[in-house]
């Protein structure tokens, strides 16, 4: 069964995509899963492409037909590790998005200037529940496992001022601490973000403080030439606040920004 905040996340995305690319195991055949995933896929109406990932022999490439009978037009064997077939892939991705394209190739095409507003942070500081608070929907998943956002996600928001491209980010740690690839592939998408913002939402967590490492993310947008906003999350659950509280914690974190 897919795990609810996946199946939540997953239906957003649909809703929002024109294509979609459905990868699917060619060496472990049809399972369970696919079959619950071939019907919320076909009840999308929307055009799909089926990769058949793991074919890396002509035997596998021959198994691939078996997806078929799912009732999708477009099956095509792919290596991701290998490469094979990427090419293809890409360029029928390439091709029904011009199927479906609202706007014809020549036709005038308005451009809006838009915001674009990065949320950086330490992982699990509570970048993506704020994304999703401003959205006012769950955009992105939100769990107590550090580390769930990946990648950089941009979501549109439209306010009576104009629009604000919302960049929720991967968590960035410490250089030492980014041992896997995945990881340190999201760090560096999370900096490369930075070079494309106007405006940084620096994320940090009240019950942990203000950390230097906290610091050497601000830095990170600094050096970008981002305006710097600084929020300070998870105030609700910090313990034992007086009135000088707020006043002690905005010192603290000036004198560790530094800036």
């Amino acid at each position: 069964m897919i795990p609810a905040n996946i199946l939540k996340q997953a239906g957003v995305a649909i809703d929002q995509a024109q294509v979609l690319v459905w990868v699917v195991d060619a060496r472990q055949g049809i399972t369970q899963l696919d079959e619950e995933l071939a019907g919320l896929l076909r009840a999308t109406g929307k055009r799909i492409l089926v990769a058949a990932n793991k074919v890396d022999s002509t035997r596998l490439e021959a198994e691939r037909a078996e997806f078929y009978s799912f009732g999708f037009d477009d099956v095509l064997a792919v290596s991701a590790e290998q490469g094979i077939g990427t090419g293809e892939l890409l360029d029928a991705v390439i091709e029904l998005l011009r199927e479906v394209a609202n706007v014809e190739q020549g036709e005038d095409v308005e451009v809006s200037k838009e915001l674009l507003l990065a949320i950086i942070g330490r992982p699990n500081v509570g970048k993506s529940s704020l994304l999703n608070r401003l959205l006012g929907e769950d955009r992105v998943i939100v769990s107590p496992v550090a580390g769930t956002t990946r990648d950089a996600i941009d979501t549109v928001l439209d306010t009576p001022e104009g629009k604000v491209r919302l960049i929720d980010t991967a968590g960035i740690r410490r250089k030492g601490k980014t041992e896997e690839m995945a990881e340190k592939l999201s760090v560096i998408m999370a900096r490369k973000s930075l070079e494309r913002a106007d405006v940084a939402i620096v994320l940090v967590d009240a019950v942990e403080g203000v950390t230097s490492l906290d610091a050497t993310i601000a830095g990170y947008a600094l050096d970008a030439g981002c305006s710097i906003i600084i929020a300070v999350n998870k105030w609700d659950a910090l313990e034992n606040k007086e009135t000088g509280t707020p006043f002690e914690f905005e010192r603290n974190l000036r004198d560790r920004m530094k800036f």
